[in-house]
């Protein structure tokens, strides 16, 4: 409410709890709103920050999966092969067949496709060394990213307290502040999280996925594999592309190699339209840029949908065999040619 002085001009009047009597001008009133906004918004960053690398029920599974991973990896000897991708590498190739195969100590550091580029790369870095080799086989998602998923911000407010100290100060602002205040409450409670400690996924000990038993399939994944259709856009400037030639350069500067593959995808028809083939031209043509050899053609890494799991990304274990055996010798040339040049 308010009333006119002398002067004329309204005068505000704020009652609180109907002791305190407030008055002040239109213009100290908005800046009050103004410095209040910016107030509760830091209260709510550092709230949030304070929260960080504590787990809750919706991201405990993924996060240990992924501490788990960069445990084993680390004890791995170097040089090693490392598969870096989402899901699809790691419901899509054998570390360990390909170790047994080639005689270089692999292992299989497929996380997730909801994760960002960057997240999964500042994985990686963790568990890279000197003369170390990397096949890439990263989902096509990856070549368009640009927003990250709840599932993303999730995850990285459950272990990416580090994480984040290499983005930007919006990048930064905007995982802190798009975190749920229920979660922020919660992740302050000392103890809260310590049930979900024990959630340990398990996987084979080269990182590759023991779940996906051919016998285990049921009609309803069949038919989800059936319905889902890939997404094939390449953007040059998109963050998950920059994020790719930044890994690119930053594995060069340390004498590491890199091999890229393509995702292991139910092959369909529509896969032959223009479109499709444009978008898979470009990506070939963003890696040769670089000088990394590229193992396979998109195509020859589409098999049929009988060999697929639960999801149009994700082979059983027949057809985790299958594309295996067919990456063999073409690393196995490519490797040996690296390793002629320069090793």
């Amino acid at each position: 409410m308010y009333c006119f002085k002398n002067d004329r001009r309204p005068t505000y009047y704020f009652y609180l709890f109907s002791v305190l009597k407030i008055d002040m001008k239109p213009i100290r009133f908005i800046l009050c709103i103004i410095i209040s906004s910016f107030g509760f918004i830091g209260v709510y960053g550092m709230l949030s920050y304070c929260g960080m690398n504590h787990l809750n029920e919706d991201n405990a599974y993924l996060c240990n999966y992924i501490e788990k991973k960069v445990r084993q990896a680390n004890t791995v000897g170097s040089p090693k092969l490392i598969i870096i991708g989402g899901s699809s590498a790691y419901v899509g190739i054998s570390a360990k067949t390909l170790e047994a195969s080639l005689g270089i100590p692999t292992y299989n550091f497929g996380l997730h496709a909801a994760l960002s580029t960057d997240f999964i790369f500042y994985q990686a870095k963790r568990i890279l060394r000197k003369n170390d080799i990397v096949l890439l086989s990263l989902e096509y998602s990856y070549y368009s990213y640009d927003e990250p998923t709840s599932m993303m911000l999730n995850i990285v407010y459950g272990i990416g307290k580090s994480y984040i100290q290499t983005l930007s100060i919006k990048e930064k602002i905007h995982i802190l502040l798009s975190q749920p205040i229920l979660r922020i409450i919660k992740s302050n409670i000392p103890g809260f999280d310590k049930e979900f400690r024990n959630s340990v996924p398990e996987f084979g000990s080269h990182g590759d996925a023991t779940y996906n038993l051919d016998e285990n399939v049921t009609q309803a994944m069949r038919d989800r594999v059936h319905d889902e259709k890939g997404g094939f856009l390449f953007k040059e400037n998109s963050n998950g592309v920059q994020a790719i030639r930044q890994f690119i350069q930053w594995a060069k500067e340390n004498n590491i190699y890199v091999i890229a593959t393509w995702p292991n995808l139910a092959y369909k028809d529509l896969y032959q339209q223009q479109d499709v083939k444009d978008n898979l031209h470009k990506v070939n043509l963003f890696y040769q840029q670089f000088n990394v050899p590229i193992v396979f053609t998109p195509y020859e890494a589409m098999f049929s949908e009988e060999l697929f799991y639960d999801t149009s990304y994700h082979l059983t274990q027949k057809g985790v065999n299958i594309r295996t055996q067919l990456l063999i010798e073409p690393l196995r040339n490519v490797i040996h040619h690296n390793r002629k040049k320069n090793w």
